[in-house]
């Protein structure tokens, strides 16, 4: 039985992810929406876009409003501009010093205005660069301003950015500017992760269909651990059909929402938890043998997976946004979920060594070569996630993929998926059903009937199957209304 108290952390700490996922998603369109206007003469950075070929951007900004009511917006103040620049070459165009114009500049000839952003151009269209300015329109007006959209020429990473060239900053912006390539709003960074999603749905239907079919022959004899093999499974698949989802909805309207990028988060931190969970019965051996891991553990266990239930929806919503939004110091959040995992690794193999030694001591050898077995798939399952891990993290260190962004899936997301799923195949092969897996339970409890037999008569242990058989039998009893005679010649009902 789960501790007291235990279901309700648990779902507390979903409500918390729920919580943190609200309002968080980010897409291909980025919003505006109250942010401030960079101070006087400075530059600000908000977004990366990922945009293949044949892209267009498009504004949709609206009028600034003031941020400090004591204050008058200056009629019709032109200095704030919206721009989108390349990545590689963003340092080329943009002098640090220098970016933006004076009257000197229009002077000889280098800018058309003076207040507005200075770019350095070295001889080439800009426009060809796939380098577009917006300036934000007049105020007298809260309606949606006519979009404006420019083409991008170029495949690759672009930066978007806010200017202020003049002497006023107590505003603040609103609107959009969204880069829609020709697949759609989805980032061409995560075009593979949407291709990935959709095949580990097919797959994760094979597996589970598979599985099903398996367990629907043995249905009487079913353990725990089968059972719960099966519900990971099924999590496995509502995380990629979600996730795919998920990435066909960005794809199509530019943002992410929020209700399916929940339900795709909290699936992929519940396969863990469930994992754990089978973890929890089948090491100590409640899941095939009638053991209890014990009210201590299972509160232990609960306390673990709540809070690695928020620290994992947090680092997958920091992890999926750092290119986006040029994230820094991203390993920092990384490591307490390592520290779990390596918590949980540790204790599940001592728990499951421990269970071999039992089972070996009471001359249980199908049971005690198939935890052996399941031990060999933990110790390959943790040094896979080693691997994984390490290349995650020299990924976000040495920034591996940052400049082959058309790879950045495999680490993010194939790589850490590929495992998971070997692991769970693996598993069911241990553990799938058979035409003797029936006899595991039946075998322990046959045992238990023995040494308690053998206590009574001196410890006298009968060796002969026959006749361990034999004692297993219990002859039937008639219940009904069936005469039995009695001793006295009477007539029992």
């Amino acid at each position: 039985m789960p501790a007291p108290g235990s279901s309700l952390l648990t779902a507390r700490c979903v409500l918390c992810v729920l919580a943190a996922c609200a309002g968080s998603a980010e897409g291909e369109t980025f919003d505006f929406h109250g942010v401030a206007v960079p101070r006087e003469f400075s530059l600000a950075t908000h977004y990366v876009f990922y945009a293949s070929s044949a892209a267009s951007v498009e504004y949709r900004l609206l009028p600034l409003q003031k941020s400090d009511a004591a204050v008058e917006l200056p009629e019709g103040y032109p200095s704030v501009e919206v721009s989108l620049l390349p990545f590689d070459s963003f340092w080329h165009l943009v002098d640090p010093h220098h970016f933006c114009a004076t009257v000197d500049d229009v002077r000889y000839n280098r800018a058309k205005r003076s207040c507005r952003l200075l770019l350095r151009n070295s001889g080439g269209d800009l426009a060809e660069q796939g380098v577009s300015v917006q300036g934000t329109p007049h105020a007298g007006g809260r309606g949606p301003t006519a979009a404006v959209s420019f083409p991008i020429a170029r495949s690759g990473k672009y930066i978007l950015a806010v200017t202020n060239c003049g002497n006023f900053s107590k505003a603040r912006m609103s609107g959009t500017v969204s880069v829609r390539s020709a697949h759609g709003y989805l980032p061409a960074n995560e075009l593979g992760t949407m291709r990935l999603f959709g095949w580990l749905s097919l797959a994760y239907l094979v597996v589970l269909l598979a599985w099903s079919a398996g367990l629907a022959r043995r249905l009487s004899a079913l353990d725990a651990v089968q059972r719960g093999i099966g519900a990971i499974a099924a999590v496995c698949l509502v995380e990629a059909a979600a996730s795919w989802l998920e990435y066909q909805v960005w794809n199509a309207t530019g943002v992410r929402r929020d209700l399916v990028t929940c339900v795709s988060l909290s699936s992929h931190t519940l396969k863990f938890i469930l994992s754990w969970r089978l973890v929890l019965l089948a090491a100590p051996g409640a899941g095939v043998a009638p053991e209890d891991p014990g009210t201590s553990t299972q509160v232990v266990f609960s306390v673990v997976t709540a809070v690695f239930l928020v620290q994992n929806g947090m680092w997958r919503l920091i992890v999926s946004s750092r290119y986006s939004l040029a994230l820094e110091r991203v390993l920092v959040f990384g490591v307490p979920g390592t520290l779990i995992f390596a918590g949980m690794y540790v204790w599940t193999f001592k728990a499951l060594s421990d269970r071999i030694a039992s089972l070996d001591g009471q001359k249980h050898e199908v049971l005690a070569r198939m935890f052996r077995t399941a031990r060999l798939v933990l110790v390959a399952s943790a040094l896979l996630s080693a691997l994984v891990t390490a290349l995650q993290f020299v990924d976000i260190w040495k920034g591996l993929t940052a400049d082959r962004w058309e790879r950045q899936w495999i680490t993010l997301q194939g790589a850490p998926q590929f495992a998971f799923m070997s692991v769970l195949i693996a598993m069911m092969l241990v553990w799938r059903p058979s035409e003797g897996s029936w006899k595991y339970d039946y075998s322990v409890q046959v045992d238990e009937e023995d040494g308690a037999e053998g206590a009574g008569t001196g410890g006298a242990k009968d060796a002969d199957p026959e006749a361990r058989a034999r004692r297993s039998v219990v002859a039937p009893e008639p219940i009904g209304a069936g005469d039995v005679e009695s001793d006295e010649g009477g007539v029992l009902l």
